[in-house]
């Protein structure tokens, strides 16, 4: 209960210490992204049922609903239907609270305007999944057929009439689908202009990379397939985010023992100081980020240049790209195809030179499954292995003729082993690489 009271209460009137601030501050933030991980699964399953209604006729989905139970009172499933229907009013309640006590604290908004941006995408989710689900994955429905032989007079009159009331039907619901996908683009668009706001902040105050990259992660779900251009600049960000928090990671593996010399040392307390929730002049830390820079060059690989959006000018116009890159939580595989824009035909049908810069011309992306990929990798450990032992035995062994005959079988397993890791993964691959257009390799 003291809980709730401290969440829904004002800092004045509570009367609490800054550093006690601090720390509800926090618990606001940890409270929004646990709702928002709850509204997310809800919004894949309402997808999902979407999807599987979509493929049903009307006379299965009249049976479905009136077979449907209503969940007993005092339920579990009822408890999580309640809770909810109030989801949305706890993530914009603590979020205005938490943005009436960033003010002064561009971090803590830069993370309120991302977590809103997904707040409102995941609301575009709720009110038309299909409409988002096909920003990435064309859905045509399945024809179905009730013919029984050609009708009779009868048969055709009350077709007809029965046509008619199918047709006021199909206006009204069309009519009220395209309301909600209206209201889904609005809110996708409201979601777009919060998300771009906050890693427009990230880029120009060199915050965490952890911010940036979910803003970028939700900017591209916003775009989708809609405009390649812009999705892909955010998938080419949200690849550095992911590849910077990576290199943060060895460097700070290398690292740990602060003992050993004063870079390890520095970058310690510079961990510390960021993973702190106290308050932290940004002095301090540019004064460590410029001592960790002059003692080690790969820190400043640890910063994401403020001109990001722009760095697909500066790639040479004949380069073609192709950017493959995992969600967080590996269950999804997005990719860009980058390549300089084409002039258009000219009278005789011949194409200039390419002209412009480079741009996204094409993006996709896939479900996957994270234990193929795991596998995948143990595998290819397994051979690095076997491949080492194999060059080290060779280098050992003398020119006999059984010695010659192993070395060939060994070659051999070697090949067949190397083949089989080529084909899996392809296996994983091809469902993303088959929507890509290669034509110009042809």
């Amino acid at each position: 209960m003291w809980i709730k009271h401290l969440f829904s209460c004002s800092f004045q009137s509570c009367d609490l210490s800054l550093k006690s601030i601090r720390k509800l501050l926090h618990l606001r933030l940890g409270l929004i992204e646990f709702c928002l991980e709850i509204l997310e699964e809800q919004c894949a399953e309402q997808t999902h049922q979407a999807l599987t209604r979509s493929k049903k006729t009307s006379t299965e989905i009249a049976v479905e609903e009136f077979t449907r139970s209503t969940p007993q009172p005092h339920s579990t499933e009822m408890e999580w239907q309640r809770t909810s229907r109030t989801l949305g009013q706890t993530i914009l309640s603590q979020l205005a609270a938490a943005n009436f006590q960033s003010l002064d604290n561009m971090e803590i908004r830069t993370r309120c305007l991302t977590l809103m941006g997904k707040y409102l995408r995941l609301l575009a989710v709720e009110e038309e999944p299909m409409y988002v689900r096909a920003l990435w994955h064309k859905h045509k429905p399945e024809a179905w057929s009730d013919s029984k032989g050609v009708p009779t007079a009868e048969e055709n009159s009350k077709k007809h009439s029965d046509s008619s009331r199918k047709e006021v039907s199909m206006t009204s619901d069309r009519s009220a689908e395209l309301q909600s996908k209206d209201k889904a683009q609005q809110l996708l668009a409201e979601a777009s202009k919060a998300l771009s706001e906050s890693i427009s902040l990230c880029l120009q105050h060199n915050l965490p990379s952890t911010i940036l990259a979910e803003a970028s992660f939700n900017m591209l779900e916003c775009h989708g397939k809609s405009d390649p251009t812009v999705t892909g600049q955010y998938l080419a960000l949200y690849q550095s985010c992911c590849t910077v928090a990576m290199a943060a990671e060895v460097l700070s593996s290398a690292c740990a023992d602060t003992s050993v010399s004063q870079l390890s040392a520095l970058l310690s307390f510079h961990r510390n100081v960021l993973l702190s929730q106290e308050k932290r002049p940004s002095s301090i830390l540019r004064g460590l980020g410029d001592s960790v820079l002059n003692l080690s060059k790969a820190f400043s690989q640890l910063t994401i240049s403020p001109s990001h959006l722009s760095i697909l000018s500066e790639i040479p116009p004949n380069l073609k790209i192709l950017l493959l890159q995992h969600s967080n939580d590996g269950f999804e595989l997005y990719g860009g195809f980058y390549e300089t824009t084409k002039a258009p035909e000219n009278q005789k049908g011949k194409t200039t030179q390419p002209t412009g810069p480079v741009t996204c011309s094409q993006v996709v992306k896939v479900s996957v499954c994270p234990q193929a990929l795991v596998a995948l990798r143990e595998q290819t450990q397994v051979f690095g292995l076997e491949n080492k032992h194999s060059v080290l035995k060779d280098e050992s062994s003398q020119l006999e003729t059984s010695e010659v005959h192993q070395k060939t079988t060994g070659e051999t397993e070697l090949a067949l082993h190397f083949r089989e890791i080529v084909d899996k993964m392809e296996d994983y691959l091809n469902p993303l690489l088959l929507q890509f257009d290669f034509s110009f390799i042809r």
